[in-house]
C-alpha cells in the first residue's frame, strides 16, 4: 500500500494540469474513508478534459485494498474523455 500513490491520485484530480503524467503504484485507495479515489472519480465523470497519462498498478495487493482499487478502475476506464491515456496493471504473482 502507497501513500505516495494517493497523493499521486490527489494530483491528478485536484491539479490536473501541474503534472502531464500521473504514475501511481498500489495507491491507498481506501484510506480516509475513501475520499480521495470519491473525488478522482467525480473528477473524470465530470467530462473535465485535460491531456494526461495516467498509470495505475496495484502489484499483488488483495481484500480490501484490491476490492477498492477494482471499483475504482473501473469507474475511471468506463467514463474517461479520449484526452485521458490510462494503463493498468497488476501482478498476479504471489510473492516467494
Amino acid at each position: 500500500m502507497s501513500i505516495a500513490g494517493l497523493f499521486v491520485i490527489h494530483a491528478f484530480h485536484s491539479r490536473p494540469t501541474l503534472f502531464q503524467a500521473h504514475l501511481a503504484f498500489s495507491p491507498a485507495l481506501w484510506w480516509s474513508t475513501r475520499a480521495t479515489a470519491q473525488r478522482a472519480e467525480q473528477y473524470v465523470i465530470s467530462g473535465i478534459t485535460t491531456p494526461s497519462f495516467l498509470y495505475l498498478n496495484i502489484g499483488n495487493e488483495a481484500g480490501e485494498m484490491k476490492s477498492v482499487y477494482s471499483g475504482f478502475t473501473n469507474t475511471i476506464a468506463r467514463n474517461r474523455s479520449v484526452d485521458l491515456i490510462l494503463q493498468l496493471e497488476e501482478f498476479t504473482d504471489t510473492p516467494p
